[in-house]
């Protein structure tokens, strides 16, 4: 039975335990590559779609802090524990889901940075939240997948011949 978010801080072990989610995040992780995969090489084909900023490597020490560490606490503390937890006591998983991912793309618009990949986060992140009954699942996830993005933007910035 899988135990519900706690309110405030939620506990270190996932539910189901620490191996299950190393697994359930390699498994995760190889369906967000091969999907990115997909949804970049087609728009590269057809040259439509998202592309990514090329970030100058002499700004990613402070783009690094912000967007691994800061934003995935920040982010994560307000739309899984503030949200998701209220929303878990009222709604099924699914709704909740739902309302925390929807909401999760809609302000990343408001930042202007509106890429499928947030759109898609959302829902993961809080799926992974309620499942695991873990705050640190979805941050490190989030921080990965920002680690990942900026990774590839300074890749681009790089073969650019800057």
């Amino acid at each position: 039975r899988r135990k519900r978010p706690s309110p405030g801080w939620p506990g270190m072990s996932p539910n189901g335990g620490t191996r299950l989610w190393i697994k359930v995040s390699l498994i995760v992780s190889a369906w967000a590559l091969l999907l990115w995969v997909l949804l970049y090489g087609v728009s590269a084909l057809f040259d439509f779609g998202p592309g990514f900023a090329k970030i100058d490597p002499d700004h990613v020490p402070v783009q690094f802090l912000s967007v691994t560490v800061i934003a995935p606490i920040l982010e994560e503390g307000v739309y899984r524990i503030l949200l998701c937890t209220a929303l878990a006591t009222r709604f099924r998983h699914r709704t909740v889901v739902a309302i925390s991912g929807t909401l999760f793309a809609l302000l990343h618009l408001l930042y202007g940075n509106l890429a499928p990949t947030n759109l898609l986060a959302g829902y993961i992140l809080s799926w992974a939240y309620l499942m695991s009954g873990s705050l640190w699942i979805p941050i490190v996830w989030h921080a990965v997948g920002n680690m990942a993005i900026l990774s590839v933007g300074m890749g681009l910035f790089l073969l650019a011949g800057s």
